[in-house]
């Protein structure tokens, strides 16, 4: 389209240049035609965009080189023997809520649940202040926080798995919920355990007296 603009624009000029004022327009109708099917039989006014398009399309694309092999090096994962997810919630409502949550998510993920269980009583915290600052000893008053304990236990997962599964309910956790999280990691046992001690067979025949 902008080609096309850029050719009538061109016609116009050239048409201004041959025309006088007060001249008939009747007798530059022929010459008008003829200028017209000039201007846009030149290649300027073919869109460049379609020519550039062929081109680039008849073009040869570029080959990796045959002897290029992409290798992958990575680190074996991590193995866990158990994850301990231990919540803490002021709200036995919201830690139930909560522990319900942890649980169908590691369902989703296929992961086996060792142990999901609460304490019998929550831990008690009291504070005993004055009622005001400026007051006697025998206004006093007493304040108290309870904080319900929810263990929740995940055996046999990988690393990978493991940081997908705490990532997801770390950033579903609810306002007044905090977390513990222990990692039981399994490692290769090292050479020297693998490996019977050598007894040394003459301190065995001659024992000490």
């Amino acid at each position: 389209m902008f080609a096309v603009k850029q050719a009538v624009g061109s016609i116009a000029r050239r048409v201004q240049s041959t025309i006088k004022p007060g001249s008939n327009f009747s007798q530059f109708t022929p010459s008008w035609t003829l200028l017209l099917k000039q201007t846009l039989s030149t290649p300027e006014a073919c869109f460049s965009c379609s020519s550039n398009l062929a081109a680039a399309a008849k073009e040869p694309q570029e080959e990796p080189p045959s002897n290029f092999t992409s290798e992958i090096i990575g680190e074996p994962d991590v193995l866990y023997h158990e994850i301990v997810v231990e919540s803490r919630c002021s709200d036995p409502a919201v830690l139930r809520s909560y522990t319900k949550f942890i649980t169908l998510a590691a369902q989703h993920l296929g992961l086996t649940i060792s142990k999901n269980e609460s304490q019998r009583k929550p831990h008690i915290k009291r504070w005993t202040v004055l009622k005001s600052r400026f007051v006697h000893k025998k206004h006093m008053v007493q304040y108290e926080v309870r904080t319900y304990h929810q263990i929740i236990g995940v055996e046999r997962l990988t690393g990978s798995t493991a940081d997908t599964f705490l990532e997801y309910i770390q950033r579903n956790l609810p306002e007044g919920v905090s977390m513990r999280v222990q990692r039981v990691r399994m490692e290769k046992l090292p050479e020297h355990l693998l490996t019977p001690p050598s007894h040394d067979t003459e301190a065995d025949e001659n024992p000490s007296s």
